[in-house]
């Protein structure tokens, strides 16, 4: 059990305010991790480090100035006293020991503008995170960008009703690549998480659209998002069909020199 008096967000900010610039990195770059949690192996990755060793000595040394700034007493693991605590819990239940960031020092990092707080736009992949039985979304998680928590079940009753195919441009990712775009499609929340805030349990048939990246991309190329319907009049004003659009860039694509092959890659 850790003994340790937690201070405020406005503390830690005072005292994050502080830091020097390499302390700094190592913090933003765990507020990057999923979860806000890294071993120390990873956040010497992420800052430039050979070994773990660097990251340990730089991570302490951290919450040694944060607490010493706030004049706080070193904080304490079963009567053992380590600084590491001042900014994070310990999580052992992976291969490695992983500090997960306070909450508060998280929010300090955000109020400094050193992070950006997640907002709802594209993600990267419509992989989902929650394994909760309800269709509950809007906690807020990291990977390495940072995006919107979204519900895995929800994603799936969506699917089983509209189908993988994108719901404007009609775009079927296994019929282009085969097996390996089987399945393939993001899924578009019609009310934005934003406008949401706290969890909600939401309504996958109605709330929930599949679009292919590109399209969820143009949903968002303004606040508050394109409609489904608006989208789809905007494509048809410009090309008529997926066929078209796939002629043209075959035409754009074939007036592109192909370079030799290099050595080995023949």
């Amino acid at each position: 059990m850790i003994t340790f008096s937690e201070p405020a967000v406005e503390d830690y900010v005072r005292a994050l305010a502080e830091l020097p610039e390499k302390n700094r990195e190592i913090l933003v770059a765990q507020y990057t991790f999923p979860g806000r949690s890294a071993s120390a192996r990873q956040l010497a990755a992420a800052v430039g480090y050979q070994g773990y060793g660097g990251a340990n000595s730089l991570y302490g040394n951290t919450a040694k100035m944060v607490c010493e700034f706030l004049h706080l007493e070193k904080p304490k693991e079963d009567d053992w006293p380590q600084w590491w605590p001042t900014l994070a819990e310990g999580d052992d239940s992976h291969a490695e020991f992983h500090w997960v960031m306070r909450k508060k020092v998280a929010e300090a990092l955000e109020r400094l503008g050193w992070v950006r707080k997640p907002s709802v736009g594209v993600t990267i992949f419509s992989d989902e995170y929650s394994d909760s039985d309800e269709y509950s979304e809007g906690k807020l998680v990291s990977v390495r960008v940072n995006i919107y928590e979204r519900s895995r079940k929800g994603r799936e009753a969506c699917l089983r009703h509209h189908g993988d195919r994108c719901a404007v441009c009609q775009f079927d990712f296994s019929a282009v690549y085969g097996s390996i775009g089987a399945g393939f499609i993001h899924v578009h929340h019609l009310k934005p998480l934003s406008e949401v805030g706290e969890q909600y349990v939401l309504d996958p048939l109605n709330d929930l659209n599949p679009v292919c990246p590109n399209c969820h991309a143009m949903l968002h190329r303004r606040e508050p998002p394109f409609t489904i319907e608006e989208l789809k009049a905007q494509l048809l004003r410009t090309s008529t069909s997926v066929a078209d659009r796939a002629q043209r860039v075959d035409k754009v694509l074939a007036k592109i020199p192909t370079k030799p092959p290099l050595q080995g890659d023949e």
